[in-house]
């Protein structure tokens, strides 16, 4: 679906959160970047139809989110904590979900067993913070919908469960979804997106095709990591201490090769090896 804004602006205030932010993304993953109060919860919320633009507008599939019930359906918006009432089972609470139009339970069952859920008789309040997002990102991603707003999805992860998700959203996106997911971190952008869209100070900074920059051959990261025993693989060398270059033939295989090394020891830093990235940023921002 496509999911458009033409000059959307949102003021708190005296303070505006977003200035004439204007672009059009259809299906593929894409991801808003940005630090911390750049915009990217307020744009994501406005395209939900949670809060209205100051001025401007959005559009998804050329319908208004804040006015059409029947689009919001096809609309997933996964907030960066979900608030689920603390004395809640969490067998109860999947039941309440399974009532939301497009609710899968084959899928839920997968990302259950994917992410290792396995506290259904446990009250909500008992469990830890990345537990509750794990089982908020399983409720949220279990519906299917055509769009997908995702909200830091990966804060309070441990690293195999964030590749999980990215590898997850990026499937998803694979069978036609249009995914957009807001993120400080460039290396997910690089690894995973098909599209960066650079937030600062409400504005966009520029825009990215990283397909383009990936090219056709093979996909490369260089790693900092603790591995007591790295696999002895071809697509993994070792620069030398804690230096690793993974390579992979495509995004998916990248990332289901960083799920299995976070699994061995600690991934501390991703470098991307992608030639051209920061000029092509800089060159991007400056349009």
């Amino acid at each position: 679906m496509l999911v458009e804004a033409a000059g959307a602006s949102k003021k708190y205030g005296d303070t505006w959160a977003l200035r004439r932010v204007s672009l059009s993304l259809d299906k593929g993953f894409h991801i808003l970047a940005g630090p911390n109060g750049s915009g990217k919860t307020t744009l994501l919320k406005i395209f939900a139809g949670l809060m209205k633009p100051t001025e401007g507008k959005v559009s998804i599939d050329g319908g208004d989110p804040c006015r059409d019930p029947g689009l919001r359906e096809k609309i997933s918006y996964v907030p960066e904590r979900l608030y689920l009432p603390p004395s809640l089972r969490v067998g109860d609470s999947i039941e309440l979900w399974r009532r939301f139009p497009g609710w899968c339970d084959e899928c839920f069952e997968r990302l259950r067993s994917m992410l290792g859920l396995s506290f259904m008789d446990k009250r909500v309040g008992e469990l830890s913070e990345g537990m509750r997002q794990k089982l908020s990102l399983a409720l949220f991603l279990s519906r299917r919908p055509s769009v997908i707003l995702a909200d830091e999805p990966t804060v309070n992860l441990d690293p195999p469960s964030r590749f999980k998700i990215i590898l997850e959203l990026r499937r998803l996106a694979e069978k036609g979804a249009s995914v957009i997911m807001a993120t400080h971190s460039l290396y997910t952008a690089a690894l995973a997106a098909d599209t960066l869209i650079m937030l600062v100070d409400g504005r966009i900074r520029g825009s990215l095709s990283m397909g383009e920059l990936r090219g056709s051959g093979s996909i490369k990261a260089r790693l900092r990591a603790r591995i007591p025993s790295p696999p002895k693989e071809p697509w993994l060398e070792r620069l030398g201490g804690e230096l690793f270059v993974v390579k992979a033939s495509s995004i998916e295989e990248m990332l289901a090769r960083l799920v299995e090394l976070s699994s061995r020891g600690v991934i501390m830093a991703i470098d991307p090896i992608l030639p051209g990235l920061e000029e092509a940023y800089e060159a991007g921002g400056e349009a």
